[in-house]
């Protein structure tokens, strides 16, 4: 099953993480050291990544991801973003944003926190 998991078609199919893999191995081992079944193993249980990684299944989505940037502008333009650091909404939306070639940037205020403004292409490529 782990080797499956490493050999999938699709990126995210396979492990994000070399944690993950790590995880799963001493999962088997620890399983088969205690002479336990491992058919019941589901990989990937433990395999959390960082990032956000776009699925390439995503084209064609265009007002989906237009959703996702407008609650982008409202939460940045309500100020909801965490006290000295950038959130999870943040980072979401620059992974959107990179895929489609656009550009993401702070500028800090006088005061406390940043100001946050981007810039998409006019067509999705």
């Amino acid at each position: 099953m782990i080797i499956l998991k490493l050999l999938a078609k699709d990126l995210e199919d396979r492990y994000q993480t070399a944690r993950g893999v790590e995880a799963d191995l001493r999962s088997c081992l620890a399983a088969c050291e205690a002479h336990r079944d491992v058919d019941n193993f589901t990989p990937g249980h433990r395999d959390v990544s960082d990032s956000l990684i776009v699925p390439e299944k995503l084209y064609r989505r265009e007002a989906e991801i237009n959703v996702l940037l407008a609650a982008f502008d409202r939460v940045v333009r309500l100020g909801g973003t965490k006290p000295g650091g950038m959130g999870m909404g943040l980072s979401v939306s620059r992974s959107i944003i990179d895929s489609h070639r656009g550009r993401l940037w702070a500028e800090p205020n006088d005061g406390p926190g940043s100001t946050f403004s981007h810039v998409n292409p006019v067509s999705v490529p």
